[in-house]
């Protein structure tokens, strides 16, 4: 084991298993005696997930739940060894995402999948709240969700003016078009949006966004 990853190791055993952020408060562990071996600290370490465009997040959190599976212990939670394993397995982008979540705001699995409560902000411009969406489904892998998911989520958690301005640009009910689609169509908007426009001058412009669309396509 190389000398800097036994350094990072011996920090990692002596800190109680303090979390590497701020964000993450592991679940109580009433083992005595738990602890990571080195070996197997390096597995999760060996194929770390960077939120690049090139790696696949649906594989690498079925990898990482496979390693998790192999190390049970008396006295400690699957949450718990998951907290504290999971941080090691992230680099580049993801790592930055989680080092930049609330503080003490993730105690749990669930808790790291912050875009099933995506909302826009209060002034937040369509394509602005679509930027901060993609960001979320690249910066941390377990967001692994299908085409229909991100539809459902990112149009739930819009304002009423901007999902009404969906559902004319399909002359219809957008969550019931075609998923790809639907996404490629959001991914238009939000291209040809100002987004540094004010949200109360933003609907004139999308009226007429929406008029120059719609003259060369075809609903969804």
């Amino acid at each position: 084991m190389a000398e800097g990853n036994e350094d990072a190791m011996e920090q990692f055993l002596n800190t109680s298993f303090e979390p590497v952020t701020d964000a993450i408060i592991i679940p109580p562990i009433q083992a005595n005696n738990f602890e990571v071996h080195p070996t197997f600290l390096q597995l999760f370490q060996s194929n770390q997930f960077s939120g690049e465009d090139d790696h696949d997040p649906n594989l690498h959190v079925s990898g990482f739940l496979e390693l998790c599976r192999l190390h049970k212990h008396n006295g400690v939670s699957t949450d718990a060894i998951r907290l504290i394993l999971f941080p090691f397995t992230l680099k580049g982008k993801a790592k930055e995402w989680l080092r930049n979540e609330p503080e003490r705001s993730i105690t749990s699995w669930d808790d790291l999948r912050e875009i099933d409560h995506f909302s826009q902000n209060d002034g937040e411009s369509f394509g602005a709240a679509w930027k901060r969406f993609k960001g979320l489904l690249t910066a941390c892998p377990q967001y692994a969700l299908q085409a229909g998911d991100k539809v459902r989520l990112f149009y739930h958690g819009i304002c009423p003016a901007d999902r009404k301005f969906l559902n004319a640009a399909v002359n219809g009910s957008f969550v019931n078009k075609d998923p790809a689609a639907s996404l490629q169509l959001i991914e238009e908007l939000a291209a040809e949006e100002n987004e540094d426009v004010p949200s109360s001058k933003r609907g004139i412009l999308q009226v007429d966004r929406l008029d120059i669309l719609l003259t060369g396509q075809q609903s969804l």
